[in-house]
C-alpha cells in the first residue's frame, strides 16, 4: 500500500520510473533558466533553490506544439517556465490550468503533479487535443467540495501502482 505523504524530488522520481513517466527534470523554477527543453515531463518546485525550507510541486508537460502546465492550486505559470518554454519552441501554443483542486491545506501537491503527467505521458500520449485533456483531467476531481480530491487522488494512484 502506498503511503501518502509529502514526497521529496527523490521520491517523485522514482515513482516518475515506476509509472513508466518520460521525465526530464526535477528542479526549483530558478534552476530552469540554465537548462535546454525537451519533450516530455518536468516537475518544478515553485520555490527558488536558493530560498527558504517549504515547496509546492507543479508539473509541465511540453510536446511539439504545446506546453501544459499543472498548478493543484490553480495559480498562473511563472514567467520563467514560459521562458523556459520559449527556449524550445517559441510558437508553441502554453495552456494552464486555473482550477482550485488541492486545498491549501493538503501536503499532496507532488501526488498532484505526478498524476498529472501520469495522465498526460501515460494515459492519453497519443491525443492531441491538449485543451480537451486538460478539461477531462481536472473533471476527475470535485471543483465543488475540494476537501474530496486528496481522497479521489489517493484512489487514482492506488489504483495505477497495483497494476
Amino acid at each position: 500500500m502506498t503511503k501518502f505523504e509529502l514526497l521529496s524530488n527523490f521520491d517523485l522520481e522514482s515513482y516518475c520510473e515506476l509509472l513508466g513517466i518520460n521525465l526530464n527534470e526535477i528542479l526549483s523554477k530558478n534552476q530552469y533558466k540554465d537548462i535546454k527543453p525537451k519533450l516530455g515531463g518536468y516537475i518544478i518546485n515553485l520555490q527558488d533553490s536558493n530560498v527558504g525550507n517549504g515547496s509546492h510541486w507543479t508539473a509541465l508537460y511540453i510536446t511539439k506544439d504545446v506546453a501544459i502546465y499543472y498548478d493543484s492550486f490553480g495559480l498562473p505559470i511563472p514567467t520563467i517556465i514560459v521562458q523556459f518554454i520559449r527556449k524550445f519552441n517559441k510558437k508553441s501554443k502554453i495552456l494552464y490550468s486555473i482550477d482550485e483542486i488541492q486545498v491549501l491545506e493538503s501536503i499532496f501537491c507532488g501526488w498532484y503533479a505526478l498524476y498529472f503527467l501520469y495522465f498526460f505521458d501515460v494515459l492519453h500520449k497519443r491525443s492531441s487535443n491538449y485543451r480537451y485533456l486538460l478539461n477531462k483531467h481536472n473533471s476527475i476531481f470535485s471543483l465543488k467540495n475540494k476537501q474530496l480530491n486528496d481522497k479521489i487522488l489517493r484512489l487514482l494512484i492506488h489504483n495505477i501502482i497495483k497494476k
